[in-house]
C-alpha cells in the first residue's frame, strides 16, 4: 500500500520536476504543451498521463520476478513511442531526471546504496524500452 501512496505522489510532482528540467519535452505532449508550467497541476491530461505512467511502473515492479514479462512489456513500452519519434537519449534524460526526483523527494532515505540500485535498474529499463524503440525501425 505504502508504494501505492508513493506512485500517487510522483504521478503528481515528478511532470513538474521532468519539464522543468527539461522543457523541450512538454511539446512533445500535444494534450498540455501549449499550458504554462504554473497551471499544470489542474491539466486534466497530464493528470491522466500521469496514471497512466505510474501504473505502468507499478506493473514493472509487480513483475520483476518474472524477467520474460517484464521484458515483454519494457519493449512494448519503447515500440508504443515510436510514433512520438522518441530515441533512447530521451528516456535516459527520463532516467536522469527520475534519479534526481528520487533525491529529491527522499531526502536522507535516498542514500548512495539506493541510488546506485536505482541506476542499475533505470538502466536496463532505459536499455530494454530502446530496443523497443529500434525493433520494427530497422
Amino acid at each position: 500500500m505504502k508504494f501505492k501512496f508513493v506512485l500517487i505522489f510522483s504521478c503528481f510532482f515528478f511532470p513538474f520536476s521532468f519539464f522543468t528540467g527539461f522543457p523541450e519535452y512538454q511539446k512533445v505532449f500535444r494534450g498540455f504543451s501549449e499550458v504554462p508550467l504554473t497551471d499544470l497541476s489542474s491539466n486534466k491530461r497530464l493528470i491522466a498521463h500521469g496514471y497512466t505512467v505510474m501504473t505502468a511502473i507499478s506493473g514493472l515492479v509487480d513483475n520483476l520476478d518474472d524477467p520474460e514479462v517484464l521484458t515483454e512489456l519494457l519493449l512494448t513500452t519503447g515500440r508504443n513511442h515510436i510514433k512520438r519519434k522518441l530515441k533512447k537519449g530521451d528516456f535516459q534524460n527520463l532516467r536522469e531526471s527520475l534519479l534526481e526526483f528520487f533525491g529529491k523527494a527522499l531526502g536522507e532515505k535516498w542514500t548512495t546504496t539506493a541510488a546506485e540500485a536505482w541506476k542499475k535498474v533505470l538502466g536496463f529499463i532505459v536499455d530494454k524500452i530502446g530496443e523497443g524503440l529500434t525493433e520494427t525501425q530497422t
